[in-house]
């Protein structure tokens, strides 16, 4: 796939089947209180191999608290490795080394006083290292007061960005409704900045779930669109799907293809959809088209309003 993949339609169990299946194989990301979302089947291919979180790190944005912890300092969270780093440059090895002198003296004492009850038992304190101490008890705040949404998406693709150029992992980060939490800029740059990176890198993929924003803006190709209804199809390029639109339409088809990918990503949410749709008469007609070419049998409710020849005159005007 490319850079991109989005899972679009009104089928909401089986999208929510296809997430689960990446949150299973996230499960290092997955907070306890998620665990019932998450599926026990499914496998993810890439390129023929099957995808792990041993050679994928996969980053789940779903509410603007999500993107928050991803700058918490977690062993497999990006921060931690930034922090390690920093403390690597300061000389503390002596201090270190004077806690584990101390803990050696406890653990000694501790023995003494264990084997006059229990001889058979024997207590082992670890030794601790630099990146021990930070990894199992050093914690991170971040005045969520004191730092906007576009600096903290600035920090996370920073993160981003750095990861990737010193791991191996390939890196996918799924975007899930996080657009109603963020303004449409926000939004926009977050997922912009994504695609720079994958561009730049080749070794990011960002997949996209229960987006509200105008997809069309995105710049997304549309056989990098995945509908999910009865069926799960991927589109076909936009010269293709021009094509067999064209030959279903029901008059002459006059529309650029730039027009016309606006069209269908406007209408697509609503392929398997059987409740009343609100569109306009124009797309209504290109929906009806698209359902018949994806074989979706749901049936919709329209109705259609006519102007009176003052509202013509006044849209015209």
């Amino acid at each position: 796939m490319d850079s991109t993949l989005v899972f679009i339609g009104a089928n909401k169990d089986a999208k929510r089947e296809i997430l689960n299946t990446f949150l299973q194989m996230a499960s290092k990301y997955v907070d306890e209180n998620q665990g019932n979302l998450v599926s026990q089947t499914g496998k993810i291919l890439f390129d023929g191999t099957e995808v792990s979180n041993r050679n994928t790190d996969i980053i789940y944005l779903d509410e603007y608290y999500s993107l928050y912890k991803e700058l918490i300092l977690k062993k497999s969270y990006f921060l931690f490795e930034e922090v390690l780093e920093i403390g690597s440059q300061i000389p503390i090895i002596t201090q270190i080394e004077e806690i584990n002198d101390q803990m050696s003296k406890f653990e000694l004492l501790m023995n003494q006083s264990l084997h006059e009850k229990y001889p058979e038992l024997s207590l082992d304190l670890p030794y601790f290292s630099h990146d021990a101490l930070i990894k199992k008890f050093a914690t991170l705040k971040l005045d969520r007061e004191l730092i906007t949404s576009r600096k903290m998406i600035e920090t996370f693709i920073k993160l981003v960005s750095r990861t990737i150029s010193q791991s191996g992992n390939r890196v996918w980060i799924i975007l899930d409704g996080i657009d109603r939490h963020l303004s449409q800029d926000d939004f926009k740059y977050l997922y912009d900045s994504l695609v720079d990176i994958s561009r730049d890198t080749q070794r990011l993929n960002v997949i996209l779930f229960n987006v509200d924003y105008a997809l069309w803006r995105l710049n997304i190709a549309l056989e990098d669109f995945i509908v999910v209804y009865k069926e799960i199809q991927q589109l076909y390029p936009i010269n293709e799907m021009y094509q067999s639109i064209e030959r279903h339409y029901p008059d002459s088809f006059i529309i650029d293809e730039e027009n016309l990918q606006q069209r269908i990503l406007t209408v697509i949410p609503y392929i398997g959809y059987s409740e009343v749709v609100s569109l306009s008469n124009k797309n209504m007609v290109i929906l009806k088209v698209l359902k018949k070419l994806l074989g979706d049998e749901t049936k919709i409710e329209t109705s259609f309003e006519s102007l009176s020849s003052l509202e013509k005159l006044f849209l015209e005007d």
